[in-house]
């Protein structure tokens, strides 16, 4: 495997929203069709954002499209931008890298109103949400992290470094 060809690279800086997520989908599309068989790398620096949008990305990427996708963390992801990570088939990170972890969110408009059932069902959904995100990271690091570690970690905001995410499975390699 070449290590990162250019023509054969997305990158993705920036927030995690349904426009991102859809031109990144756009090029890694591109780049498939070229070549099935080579790897394709998407370079990620991201605070995270908008939980449809990861979730869509994550399961397009590893249900749908299955490509050859090696994802690379490059000095901060956090939030969502680590499921758009662990979509990746290999995973690498700089030695600089963190990996910031906290408790799923849900934002509303600061001028919306909500009854106790509201209220209720956003909660229900957050939990079904991080369950899923959970499972996605004991699965995707071959339970290096189980669910509850991951739970743990997201509570406590946790922040991994280089060493720490390779060690917990959510790293494959860091780069020299």
């Amino acid at each position: 495997m070449d290590r990162f060809r250019v023509d054969r690279s997305v990158v993705l800086m920036g927030g995690i929203d349904m426009e991102s997520m859809e031109r990144v989908i756009a090029k890694i599309n591109e780049i498939y069709e070229k070549d099935r068989e080579e790897w394709i790398t998407l370079f990620i620096t991201s605070g995270g954002g908008n939980i449809v949008a990861a979730f869509a990305f994550y399961d397009y990427i590893t249900s749908v499209l299955r490509p050859k996708l090696q994802t690379v963390v490059l000095g901060y992801t956090a939030s969502m931008a680590l499921l758009v990570f662990l979509a990746g088939e290999y995973r690498l990170i700089d030695p600089h890298t963190s990996l910031f972890f906290h408790e799923l969110k849900r934002v509303q408009d600061k001028e919306d109103k909500f009854t106790r059932v509201d209220l209720e069902r956003i909660c229900s959904d957050i939990k079904v949400d991080m369950g899923y995100f959970t499972k996605i990271m004991e699965t995707r690091t071959n339970e290096k992290t189980s669910v509850e570690m991951a739970e743990e970690m997201m509570r406590s905001e946790m922040t991994l470094y280089a060493q720490q995410a390779f060690e917990k499975g959510f790293a494959h390699e860091i780069l020299e």
